[in-house]
């Protein structure tokens, strides 16, 4: 595998893991924290490594 062909897997499989734990954040809902900080956390956990990997492609 090239060293590019090995950042695009790793910057994709981080990617899925931070989306899983934005996903977790939303529908665990707030329990010890305010719901909006549950919220807006889980929104930024999900939308950062789809335009990682948005910007990843564009700078091929």
């Amino acid at each position: 595998m090239t060293a590019d062909g090995k950042a695009y897997l790793g910057t994709i499989l981080i990617s899925v893991l931070l989306i899983l734990v934005g996903i977790g954040f939303i529908s665990e809902g707030p329990k010890h924290i305010p719901a909006f900080a549950a919220y807006a956390a889980g929104a930024i956990l999900i939308l950062l490594p789809i335009l990682s990997i948005i910007w990843l492609v564009r700078n091929r």
